[in-house]
C-alpha cells in the first residue's frame, strides 16, 4: 500500500511531483474515506494525499468558498481498477442562488497517480445534482495532447494519463438549488498501452520490417 511515508521519500528523491514542488499542507490522514472543508484544500501549499493520488492545486471562485462546504475524497477498490471520487455534498445547506441573475460556481484542481508507474486514470465521469435551475454543468479536462469538456449533469470521457487538471463549471437560473457536485475517476491498475499508441507501435515494427527486407 502506498502510503505518505513513501511519498515523502519519493518527493525528496524526485524533487516534488511532475509540477516540480513539494506542497506545504497535507490535509488528508491516510484513510480511504477522507471528508475536508473546501477552505482547507484551497489553502496555499494544500494537497490531499489518498493511497497512490494526490488532489491538489485547488481553487474556487467566491460563489463556492464563501459557504466553505465540505468536500468528500473516497477511494473504493473494485477489483483491477480504483474508482476515485471526489464530492462536494450539500444535502443539508444546499447552495442556493437567490439573487435575479444566473450565478456561476467554479472549482479547479489537480490529481496525480504516483507510485507504481504502470497505473493510469483512464475514465472521469461527471454528475451535478440540481433538482431545479440548472443552466449548465460542464468539466473542462485537460493533461499533455489531450482537452475536452463535459456537458450536461451525467457525462463521462475515456482518458490514458497520471495527471488530470479539471476545472468545474456549474451555472444557476436565480432561485436554482444545488445539491452534490461528484466527480468520479476510473484508475486501472496495470493499465496497457491506449489503442492509438499500440496501433502506432505496430505500424513502426511493420515499417522496421519493411526497411529490414529491403535491405536484404
Amino acid at each position: 500500500m502506498f502510503t505518505k511515508k513513501h511519498l515523502a521519500v519519493l518527493m525528496l528523491a524526485t524533487g516534488g511531483l511532475a509540477s516540480g514542488s513539494a506542497f506545504s499542507a497535507e490535509v488528508c490522514f491516510g484513510t480511504l474515506n477522507e471528508t475536508v472543508t473546501l477552505a482547507s484544500l484551497t489553502a496555499a501549499g494544500a494537497a490531499c494525499t489518498q493511497q497512490d493520488k494526490v488532489y491538489s492545486n485547488f481553487s474556487a471562485n467566491a460563489n463556492l468558498t464563501a459557504p466553505d462546504p465540505s468536500v468528500n475524497i473516497l477511494t473504493t477498490p473494485a477489483g483491477g481498477i480504483d474508482l476515485h471520487t471526489l464530492t462536494i455534498p450539500l444535502t443539508g445547506a444546499p447552495i442556493i442562488n437567490n439573487t435575479s441573475v444566473n450565478q456561476t460556481y467554479t472549482l479547479s484542481y489537480t490529481i496525480n497517480v504516483i507510485g507504481d508507474p504502470n497505473n493510469y486514470i483512464t475514465q472521469v465521469a461527471l454528475g451535478c445534482n440540481v433538482p431545479n435551475g440548472l443552466v449548465g454543468c460542464t468539466k473542462d479536462v485537460s493533461y499533455t495532447g489531450f482537452s475536452t469538456t463535459l456537458n450536461g449533469n451525467s457525462a463521462s470521457a475515456n482518458l490514458f494519463t497520471r495527471t488530470v487538471d479539471t476545472t468545474d463549471t456549474i451555472t444557476l437560473a436565480p432561485g436554482g438549488v444545488l445539491i452534490a457536485l461528484t466527480n468520479t475517476y476510473t484508475e486501472t491498475l496495470n493499465a496497457v498501452p491506449e489503442p492509438t499508441s499500440v496501433a502506432l507501435m505496430g505500424l513502426g515494427l511493420a515499417g522496421l520490417g519493411v526497411w529490414r527486407r529491403r535491405k536484404v
